[in-house]
């Protein structure tokens, strides 16, 4: 496998920036309070719970990957993706 780094160096003809590749200025600007007027809690709430959507997408793809992977019969590698999911909902336990 080709590492990510260079992979995504070739693919954009330049170096990424931190700030590029995580595209944090979309990312920042995705945490708007609605109420009126804004609750402080409330930014709290949106960025809690977009963290935790970003985590169960991470585990859906990684579930998604494993089946594939025990279909194949690479039960060892599906194993470590099983792992890294359980490590995930023990992480997200935490934040509760």
């Amino acid at each position: 496998p080709v590492p990510m780094a260079v992979s995504v160096k070739s693919a954009q003809r330049k170096p990424l920036s931190y700030k590029g590749y995580l595209k944090l200025d979309e990312l920042l600007s995705l945490q708007k309070p609605l109420s009126k007027p804004a609750q402080h809690d409330e930014l709290l709430f949106v960025i809690a719970h977009q963290v935790y959507e970003l985590w169960f997408k991470l585990m859906v793809d990684e579930l998604e990957t494993a089946i594939t992977l025990m279909s194949s019969g690479d039960l060892y590698e599906a194993a470590r993706l099983i792992r890294r999911v359980v490590t995930i909902q023990k992480v997200l336990i935490q934040q509760l």
